[in-house]
């Protein structure tokens, strides 16, 4: 099985970052190493360095590199979600992505509006063609292992994105008895967002701080557990994002709001770190 280290956008191009723009951030991506990025749909509302779909899969192009599409949903009632959804999803398809990431969905589904999601998430998948991928995010119909497991066992064909941090946060204890649902997500993984959260938030500082020695160990196994599980499973190619964020994900410092640490070298030395162990 291959593994391809994605970089995110997120908090890489744009007002406050290295690269103002998608175009003048891509080589350095590509020469970097990174086998692709993953875009959210989203960040073209906040800012202005993403170009239009088409341009911006034409420069992925030029440079070699793979696309992931991150899509939303915002809307409360079912019908709506599901119609904003397809709108979403059969724009982010047309961008011919490796697969898509779906932050899509409530947390506060009953089991019935949660059936009937991912039901008709399902019959949409079939209708693109392309893997879509559902993730484990706080706010979200998978926000807890729990639900998950559930989910799982209902839709044995449901492709997922692990992030664990949410979890993590959510629980506000690092997991210790939920290796099934784990074991479960790597069978089904498209994606691992491999990002170390600790019981109060879903992203440490500094990985690399010995302060956060405990949790980085035990993200690190749950990866390698869920990497296993996906080769078992007969997975080909196996996405894999050190997706640190900016803030309020990143620390800054209080009353002057300058983050504490460079959030491209941390992404790099992730990348780095887990394609020797991974």
């Amino acid at each position: 099985m291959e593994l391809s280290f994605y970089k995110t956008l997120w908090g890489a191009v744009g007002s406050g970052t290295p690269y103002a723009t998608f175009r003048e951030a891509a080589p350095v991506i590509a020469a970097e190493g990174w086998k692709g990025v993953v875009f959210a749909q989203v960040a073209r509302a906040f800012d202005p360095g993403f170009p239009p779909d088409d341009e911006l899969t034409s420069i992925c192009a030029d440079h070699g590199l793979g696309l992931v599409v991150t899509v939303h949903t915002w809307r409360s009632a079912l019908d709506d979600l599901l119609a904003e959804f397809r709108t979403n999803l059969s724009a982010a398809a047309a961008m011919n992505p490796h697969h898509i990431v779906c932050q899509t969905g409530r947390d506060s589904f009953d089991d019935a509006e949660r059936s009937e999601f991912f039901t008709q998430a399902l019959a949409m998948e079939r209708d693109l063609g392309v893997v879509v991928a559902h993730e484990t995010h706080r706010g979200r119909p998978l926000f807890n292992p729990w639900v998950t497991r559930r989910v799982l066992a209902e839709f044995p064909e449901l492709h997922v994105v692990l992030d664990a941090s949410h979890w993590v946060t959510v629980a506000e204890r690092l997991l210790s008895s939920e290796d099934d649902v784990l074991r479960a997500c790597g069978r089904r993984c498209a994606q691992i967002d491999a990002r170390v959260g600790h019981e109060e938030g879903p992203q440490v500082p500094d990985p690399s701080a010995p302060e956060w020695g405990r949790q980085v160990a035990v993200f690190t196994h749950w990866w390698q557990m869920v990497v296993a599980e996906a080769a078992a499973a007969g997975t080909e190619e196996l996405v894999v994002v050190p997706e640190y964020g900016p803030p309020p994900y990143q620390q800054v410092t209080l009353r002057t709001g300058v983050p504490t640490t460079d959030l491209w070298a941390t992404c790099l030395a992730e990348r780095d770190r887990l394609s020797n162990i991974l």
